[in-house]
């Protein structure tokens, strides 16, 4: 999905929970898959630099912006 998709339109968590824990618990499990792929995308030679810019805008700088927006 990182090369067919655009990686400014990728969250790197997201969920709907009813409660705060479930919430927490999500994000844990995001931030390992997240890290997983990112970690074979440097054993596959991409550069390190560039997969960590990656990550960023996954789990920071891609929301960051969405709801910036949003709340004008």
């Amino acid at each position: 999905m990182l090369d067919s998709v655009p990686s400014t339109k990728i969250f790197g968590h997201g969920c709907d929970c009813r409660y705060l824990e479930l919430s927490q618990a999500h994000a844990k499990i995001a931030g390992r898959n997240v890290a997983k792929v990112l970690a074979e995308r440097v054993s596959e030679g991409s550069c390190a630099e560039e997969v960590l810019e990656l990550g960023r805008k996954l789990l920071h700088d891609n929301p960051d912006a969405l709801f910036r927006k949003s709340r004008g």
